[in-house]
């Protein structure tokens, strides 16, 4: 490939990979394989490497008979407005719909992801497939991809994997229906099974306009799950009579049990200080209702205020045996969440670590992550005129690698719990054991 002027490399994906990338030498490759569970997506990341002069119209298609999305590394160099967070991020961390990147400066590399997905009907077994790269006035390259689809389909998470979506937050020709629906489609895509519903409603009158419109959405999108629990966010329930209260509670049961609706448990204060007499006189009448309670908090107020909640979604990495042992006594639920780990240095390993092994090593019911894409903060998506749906980011696309890693280490756990006394079962229940001892870090660090 080098007498053509550049050469194609795997990279891979859990790394950026910039403009300026360089390729090692054992990174060329002449041929490329990727293997995926039926309901998995899984995911390859291709460059061009440009040995001296520049190239144009570099283009990447794929020849396969399973689904496939080509995505190419954004080429612009957006740099952080003033004011806005820390960390900007890179052009790298952005994948752009399309198989065709204008140009490749010589001396550098550009990009493409490539996303597969089998789906529930995949034929199992070899798929092969030929990946071609050319550039305008160049020969082009064409690799054989090895593709295999296991003999298995991977079933959901049984946890809520979710993020904190508000509607408010993405630009204002994105908030309609057809783009709340895409949105849902792409979260469940991503492996996502629960999300909060903001703006919860009015519950004065039965049903509600909201969130029956949009909960129903996450529903046919194939988001969400009857046991997997969502957030129910700014409603009017606080200012209603107890009557009302109790009348909309039992509105939502029914939902639940007789409609299919996952269950909504309701939003308290967010990320409470701890002592405060003032959030104890508010939430103590709340557990008079047939409604759990959630938020968002550090591990003093888990302890401090853990009889009154739920659910507790713990900062990453304030999460411990102990924690769990009080959550049990009192009948509680521990999640966890981060705002911080999407900030710093879009790091992609990190992402699929905090989503996938983190959850599993602390047998937590749920981890959450906020979600900035406004104000050009782009954590997980971005947005542009005319596309018909967000524009992920890597490190979105890490999570859902960590969440297919979760539901592998869950499919085990199954297999091991079925066969609890074969010698394989056995074996195979000592390594889990291993492996969730080592899992102890902060996963910000």
């Amino acid at each position: 490939m080098r007498e053509k002027g550049y050469v194609v490399f795997a990279h891979s994906i859990q790394e950026l990979m910039p403009d300026s990338y360089v390729p090692k030498p054992n990174a060329l490759s002449d041929g490329l394989s990727c293997t995926l569970a039926r309901g998995e997506y899984k995911s390859l990341q291709i460059g061009v490497h440009a040995l001296s002069e520049e190239l144009k119209e570099v283009s990447l298609d794929v020849e396969c008979d399973l689904g496939v999305q080509v995505y190419h590394l954004a080429q612009t160099t957006d740099q952080a407005p003033d004011g806005q967070v820390p960390n900007w991020a890179p052009a790298a961390a952005f994948l752009v719909p399309g198989s065709t990147r204008r140009q490749v400066v010589g001396g550098q590399s550009g990009g493409f992801w490539v996303t597969f997905h089998a789906g529930a009907d995949a034929d199992v077994g070899q798929h092969p497939c030929k990946v071609r790269i050319q550039c305008a006035g160049k020969p082009a390259t064409e690799l054989d991809l090895n593709l295999r689809v296991r003999t298995f389909e991977l079933a959901p998470a049984r946890v809520a994997f979710g993020m904190y979506h508000y509607n408010g937050y993405v630009p204002v020709s994105a908030r309609t229906d057809r783009w709340q629906a895409a949105m849902y489609r792409d979260m469940a895509a991503h492996g996502q099974t629960s999300v909060t519903f903001h703006e919860g409603g009015d519950f004065a009158t039965l049903p509600p306009k909201e969130p029956t419109a949009t909960v129903r959405a996450a529903i046919q999108a194939g988001l969400v799950h009857r046991h997997i629990p969502c957030m129910l966010l700014q409603d009017n329930l606080a200012d209603l009579s107890e009557a009302q209260r109790r009348a909309a509670v039992a509105w939502l049961q029914d939902q639940h049990e007789t409609q299919g609706w996952p269950e909504l448990v309701r939003y308290g204060i967010d990320e409470p200080p701890y002592p405060s007499a003032e959030l104890r006189r508010y939430l103590l009448p709340w557990r008079e209702l047939p409604i759990r309670m959630v938020t968002a908090m550090n591990a003093q107020a888990a302890y401090g205020h853990g009889d009154l909640h739920d659910i507790w979604v713990v900062m990453g990495g304030e999460i411990t045996p102990e924690m769990r042992a009080e959550a049990q006594r009192l009948g509680a639920e521990v999640w966890t969440y981060s705002f911080r780990i999407w900030r710093e240095e879009f790091n992609p390993l990190r992402q699929r670590h905090y989503a996938g092994l983190y959850t599993w090593a602390n047998k937590l019911g749920g981890n959450f992550i906020w979600a900035y894409y406004h104000d050009q903060h782009s954590h997980v998506w971005r947005f542009r005129d005319g596309d018909e749906q967000p524009m992920p980011v890597v490190n979105w696309e890490a999570r859902r690698e960590g969440i297919d890693d979760y539901r592998y280490l869950q499919m085990l756990q199954d297999c091991v719990a079925a066969r609890s006394d074969d010698p394989l079962a056995v074996e195979a229940r000592t390594w889990m054991e291993a492996l969730r001892a080592r899992i102890t870090v902060d996963p910000h660090v």
